[in-house]
């Protein structure tokens, strides 16, 4: 995970009153590294929906698959 940047005084620090804008890394994995522009929060997000994607080896997205067949 990246490190913290440090807040913009100006800017309210990491709460739940900051409403984040978050600045995500392109696309190299499983998941981005994001950081909020306005707090400097720092947080991982998935790049793909479970079953369809990074995650396809996982016994949830085994699970979907086969109900997804079964279905057809």
């Amino acid at each position: 995970m990246a490190k913290r940047q440090q807040p913009n005084p100006e800017t309210p620090e990491a709460t739940d009153e900051c409403a984040h804008f978050w600045r995500i890394d392109s696309p190299n994995g499983p998941v981005s590294t994001g950081v909020c522009s306005k707090c400097g929060e720092a947080r991982e997000f998935t790049n793909s929906i479970p079953g369809t994607g990074w995650d396809r080896g996982t016994p949830e997205s085994k699970r979907a698959a086969a109900q997804r067949r079964k279905s057809s």
